[in-house]
């Protein structure tokens, strides 16, 4: 599968997927994505969510280099040159750093995940329990920032 997306893509009961980035170009491509609010620098293609991973790997693998192409389609008629809006990454011969993703696995927008397993009444709980802690936590360092600081009278 060669992806654009904006989201995580999510497989589930899958096996022997191959992902790759988005590998099309024709004219007025950069238009048509501009006009449905694609982002050409955000391309999550591979940072895949797989709800039945098994225990001997991954139900995916991404295709290997050698094997990536892209397809130029040029139409007849006055239309100007095939444009790939979506950058690729280097080693599949773009530009796009190979790590420009890496940010996005790491990043902490204080989403909390579950297994399919948890219920959805262990889910809240696991929620208010981490919502307490915060709560918690802010009103110590509120504490800390209000409270007198007392120094020592052997400094002076």
């Amino acid at each position: 599968m060669y992806l654009y997306v904006l989201n995580d893509p999510i497989i589930e009961s899958s096996q022997n997927l191959k992902f790759a980035p988005y590998n099309v170009a024709y004219p007025l491509l950069d238009e048509h994505a501009r006009s449905v609010g694609f982002d050409p620098q955000v391309n999550k293609w591979d940072l895949i969510f797989d709800f039945t991973t098994k225990d001997s790997g991954k139900n995916y693998e991404f295709l290997e280099p050698s094997e990536f192409s892209m397809i130029t389609k040029e139409l007849e008629g006055d239309f100007p040159a095939p444009v790939a809006p979506f950058p690729t990454p280097q080693r599949y011969g773009g530009t796009l750093a190979d790590d420009a993703n890496q940010h996005v696995q790491q990043h902490d927008d204080g989403m909390m995940a579950f297994s399919i397993h948890t219920s959805a009444n262990d889910a809240a709980k696991l929620v208010e329990a981490q919502e307490a802690i915060q709560e918690s936590q802010q009103h110590q360092a509120a504490e800390e920032e209000s409270s007198p600081r007392i120094e020592d009278e052997n400094q002076h």
